[in-house]
Order: structure tokens, then sequence, then C-alpha cells
């Protein structure tokens, strides 16, 4: 006579799933939307920031584009302070921070 082992007795039956209801994953569903809207609001701001820094560096530059030279003096350090500025902005989302 053999004995029949019962399915739940093996090991391998644990196939990393679980069941839930419909109000469970609405629920998921909902705190992973606000989790993205809060990450998009988070990263609109940072990049209105970077746009409002970099928008009057450009003007400056095109302030008068009938002169071929542009006199820059310090321009090592402003260039220095204007990336520390970016820096600070973006901080954690810049992968590349290298100038």
């Amino acid at each position: 006579m053999t004995s029949k082992q019962s399915i739940t007795s093996f090991d391998d039956n644990d196939f990393g799933f679980t069941i839930i209801d419909e109000k469970e994953l609405t629920s998921i569903a909902e705190e992973e939307k606000e989790t993205h809207q809060t990450e998009i609001e988070v990263l609109t701001t940072k990049l209105q920031q970077m746009y409002d820094a970099v928008i009057p560096l450009l003007k400056n530059l095109n302030a008068n584009p009938d002169m071929d030279i542009i006199k820059w003096p310090n321009r090592s350090q402003k260039i220095s302070q204007f990336k520390a500025k970016l820096d600070n902005i973006g901080s954690s989302y810049i992968k590349n921070k290298s100038l």
C-alpha cells in the first residue's frame, strides 16, 4: 500500500503570491498614486527652480547680441557659485555633477 502525501505537505507549494480583495487593491493603488503625485510635485518645483536660475543667465548673455566680446571678470568664481546654486536645487536628483 502506497501512502499519498497531501499537496500541502510539499515545501515547494509557495509560489510567492497572496490573494487580496478589490478594496485592499484599491487602497494600495491610492497610496501609490499619492506617492507618485508627491514625487511629481517635488520634481516640478525643482524643474521650475532650475528654469528660474538659468533664464537670467541666458538673458544676460544675450543682452547685447551686437557685441562680439563678453567681459566676465571673476568668471570662474561666478560659475562655481552658479553651479553650487544648481547643485543645491537638484542635489539628490543630479547624477553627474562634474564641471
